[in-house]
């Protein structure tokens, strides 16, 4: 063991969610302080409210320019007065007519006429990933009101593929996991098939640059879908029913998801940069004209070549991720910070995807940021010998208001006196009236939990 690995008298406990989630799972708990605790009632108001806001974002994004570089009045007047034909001729005669999609095409973009100077779009993309947003968690809420249902959704299904170990997924699993590789497939299918780029020649069957955006814009989808299972307090996994310890797996799923088709369209890109002799261009350090729109490939060259490294380093060594798991944890954070601000810049329409689950996550981050700020009193410390098992510390401290901590569950604790950045999670043994009981098992020398013991023995410990 290690420093990032400690075990809990109770339960094994490690900062890595993967741990944290088996031994929730063999303890029968989940995180201590869930969003609400399932009520019909007023999951199905939180329901209405969530579907509300997801209507909010429909009606912007069928009035605001796909591109943010856009938003400001004269171009925003400009896009509201668009109406979005198939028809060539008309396109190429009316300035107010814009075509998007090929005439033969199945998937087109819709007309919505509120006035003459008021016309809203609506995406087939768009429509499709805010109606899977939509769907998916009112069809989890739905199931879960039967006993029946509900243990319908939990039934197992093994899988065994090549190359990977033999695991388990539930149907309610299998279900969003079928849409999100049908939401891939219309992506795939609509810029092969259906969407126009103006830069290249019409074709009927899809070319390099068409299936090398096709792969840049999967994985922008993937980047959007997969911060909605990484936030704690997610609104989304608290209806379906999800823990976000069995919810971070599908985190790394999306996140490998999104590295392939980023890969991908760099791969497929570069060799149609290749072809038109920019190859030189496109390992300049600095955006550059010579690349007309796509002055921005450069640096998302750039951000990608510094930052996936250490995701890759994340995904094909699991072991580095649980032995050092801060590092692992702020450079993720800071790559994905520098991440997104590239994306946006090199695909300025991709922020409708992106919005939801940044939104999720930031509000997260809000409520968590103002949870760990709350100092939590140190009532009762007491170290014990367990012989051959070593020292147990007995931690009582005061639980935080608005904290319904139950036993079984468990909390992140920060001592600052060991490590402000360090947040470890430990089994609650008791709640006994506001007090919160611990036992935390010294896992050797030179570990956090050896350090706590070595602390409340010298009466230095006295707040979390």
């Amino acid at each position: 063991n290690n420093n990032n690995n400690n075990n809990a008298l109770n339960g094994t406990s490690s900062t890595d969610p993967a741990a944290a989630e088996a031994g929730a799972e063999a303890r029968g708990g989940s995180a201590a302080q869930p969003l609400f605790q399932w009520d019909a009632g007023r999951a199905w108001a939180w329901y209405c409210l969530y579907a509300l806001a997801v209507g909010f974002l429909m009606a912007f994004a069928t009035y605001l320019p796909g591109s943010y570089s856009a938003f400001y009045p004269a171009a925003m007047a400009a896009e509201a007065s668009l109406r979005h034909s198939t028809n060539e001729h008309l396109c190429a005669t009316h300035a107010g007519v814009v075509c998007t999609e090929f005439p033969w095409a199945s998937l087109q973009t819709l007309n919505l006429v509120w006035g003459e100077h008021c016309i809203g779009k609506v995406s087939p993309r768009i429509l499709a990933f805010l109606i899977a947003l939509l769907v998916v968690p009112g069809l989890a809420l739905l199931l879960r009101l039967s006993r029946w249902t509900r243990s319908l959704l939990h039934w197992k299904l093994h899988v065994d593929m090549p190359l990977l170990r033999p695991f388990y997924l539930h149907v309610g699993e299998s279900a969003a996991l079928l849409v999100v590789a049908a939401l891939v497939i219309i992506w795939l299918y609509y810029f092969n098939a259906c969407f126009t780029f103006l830069d290249w020649p019409y074709a009927r069957v899809p070319t390099l640059p068409t299936v090398s955006v096709s792969f840049g814009h999967a994985g922008v989808l993937m980047m959007g879908l997969l911060l909605i299972p990484a936030s704690r307090l997610s609104l989304l996994g608290e209806l379906m029913g999800l823990s976000w310890e069995r919810g971070i797996k599908y985190h790394r799923w999306l996140g490998a998801l999104f590295m392939l088709f980023v890969l991908l369209h760099m791969s497929t890109m570069f060799r149609q940069y290749h072809i038109e002799g920019l190859t030189k261009v496109i390992a300049a350090p600095l955006p550059s004209e010579d690349l007309g729109s796509n002055f921005s490939v450069p640096l998302i060259t750039l951000v990608v070549f510094v930052t996936f490294p250490f995701m890759l380093l994340a995904v094909l060594w699991p072991a580095f991720r649980r032995k050092f798991f801060e590092v692992f944890y702020y450079t993720h954070m800071l790559t994905y910070c520098a991440l997104v601000p590239a994306v946006l810049w090199h695909a300025t329409g991709s922020w409708n995807f992106l919005l939801p689950g940044l939104t999720l996550w930031f509000l997260d981050r809000c409520v968590r940021l103002y949870r760990s700020a709350r100092r939590v009193e140190a009532v009762q410390l007491c170290v014990h010998a367990c012989g051959a098992a070593g020292r147990v510390l007995e931690l009582r401290c005061r639980a935080p208001v608005g904290c319904p901590a139950r036993p079984g569950q468990y909390c992140f604790l920060n001592v600052s006196a060991v490590s402000l950045l360090q947040w470890h999670p430990f089994t609650v043994a008791s709640c006994e009236a506001d007090t919160l009981v611990f036992f935390i098992k010294d896992m050797g020398p030179g570990t956090y939990t050896a350090q706590l013991c070595d602390l409340a023995e010298q009466q230095q410990l006295h707040s979390l």
